[in-house]
């Protein structure tokens, strides 16, 4: 279904040129103190340390589905039912946020028994990041709804500039500047691996893997490598499952999204307005080959202008080869082992006919299996349709839900193949 792809693509063209329903509105906005949050971020993996996870955690009150309404998702003969419940905490990023997005909040799904005992502990955790526009829970709680048959828990993360934490000036999801575009993604790579941070510590040993749809797949991928690098045994515990995900932010302005951005304020921006940020791109120093470079041009094929280059060489920042780069070259400058930290499992899904993401599908794949434990631990999927199709209540149980199973599985698979190794040599000078 494609063809919904064609239907934004139309409408995205009839939005006014000097609209607050155009992204980045406002321009290139506070480059220096996005530049500084996202060093933060790349620091913070760097250094192999943890992020300073969730601050001030608060709890709301527990809701409990009521008898019957979600009995099917349990399962036949299930007496358990699906509880929810929403917690604040103090973002790890706060000191770059507006005022409203300065409060993290995320929904906590899992279930208890009917007759009032405690609630088992999850041994799986999957942390849901937003698509673009999904300001709420409602979406993904269907999502961790179906995953409960398979005793999976849910944290569902509220983005920053996003429902309750958008700021009041802001149109719907449409981000003002290209510097809160940046701000949101660095933050919500902070604030997952917060949140896996979190439910580390709650449950001890359970896996958790990262998952989100379009936007939220690719900062899901990056989360994953944060929360890999802070958690212990993270590269055996830790997966992801990025659903139409592109590996670069790029895509953002070369898919049919390109006419929703406001080119005519950013083509009067300074042309120093990104240097900042420019600066610590430059300590990748790794020379692509051809062959690894994904050139860019809009959809139709034309090169990209001077003001569009601009744009997509400072939002090359969010790529994630070059985040992968900038960890590697850091992290083996301290004395870690070289490369990025290592994925237990990875299940990519791809649309054939996706005209959001083009060619950075392939590219993601191939930066998300580099980092994996093992190549057969990393799996990509392709469906038919279109990106938006992805999104289709159908979808969910067809797609999404499976490829978030598939990355659990391999875990399992990776901590039983791990206990076989670790009890062989004791098993072998018993027979000695």
């Amino acid at each position: 279904m494609s063809y919904l792809d064609d239907w934004y693509a139309v409408v995205a063209r009839n939005v006014g040129g000097g609209s607050n329903k155009r992204f980045f509105h406002e321009g290139y906005g506070d480059m220096v103190a996005a530049s500084k949050l996202y060093e933060h971020v790349i620091g913070t993996v760097t250094s192999g340390e943890a992020t300073s996870g969730l601050r001030g955690l608060k709890w709301g009150e527990l809701e409990r589905s009521a008898p019957g309404v979600f009995s099917g998702c349990l399962g036949p003969g299930a007496r358990l039912t699906p509880t929810f419940r929403e917690a604040s905490f103090e973002s790890p990023a706060a000191a770059y946020l507006p005022t409203p997005s300065k409060q993290g909040k995320f929904l906590f799904v899992w279930k208890e028994a009917t007759d009032g005992s405690p609630p088992p502990n999850p041994k799986r955790i999957a942390i849901h990041l937003p698509t673009t526009g999904d300001q709420y829970y409602w979406y993904r709680k269907q999502i961790a709804l179906d995953l409960l048959k398979h005793d999976i828990a849910s944290c569902i993360l509220m983005f920053p500039y996003y429902g309750p934490r958008k700021p009041e000036t802001q149109y719907a999801h449409v981000l003002p500047s290209v510097a809160a575009f940046i701000t949101q993604i660095a933050a919500g790579v902070m604030e997952s691996a917060g949140i896996a941070q979190w439910a580390d510590t709650e449950f001890p040993n359970a896996n958790v893997v990262f998952t989100g749809v379009s936007l939220g797949g690719s900062v899901a991928s990056v989360g994953a490598l944060v929360a890999a690098a802070c958690i212990e045994n993270g590269e055996t515990r830790v997966g992801v499952a990025p659903i139409v995900a592109t590996s670069s932010a790029t895509s953002f302005l070369t898919g049919v999204l390109h006419n929703r951005i406001a080119w005519d304020v950013l083509e009067k921006a300074p042309g120093d307005c990104a240097d900042t940020l420019t600066e610590v791109l430059r300590e990748d120093t790794c020379d692509e080959t051809v062959s690894e470079k994904v050139m860019l041009t809009k959809e139709n094929g034309e090169p990209l202008n001077a003001t569009e280059t601009k744009l997509a060489a400072t939002m090359e920042c969010l790529s994630l080869p070059k985040i992968v780069r900038l960890m590697s070259s850091r992290r083996q400058a301290l004395g870690h082992a070289p490369g990025p930290p290592k994925l237990g499992a990875v299940t990519q899904v791809s649309a054939v006919n996706d005209r959001f993401l083009g060619k950075h599908q392939g590219e993601l794949f191939g930066t998300l299996r580099a980092a994996c434990l093992g190549d057969e631990n990393a799996e990509k999927r392709e469906i038919a349709g279109g990106h938006i199709s992805t999104l289709l209540p159908s979808k969910r149980g067809e797609v999404l839900v499976p490829a978030i199973v598939s990355v659990f599985t391999k875990l399992d698979l990776n901590q039983k193949h791990t206990v076989t190794r670790t009890s062989a040599p004791a098993c072998a000078e018993e027979d000695v």
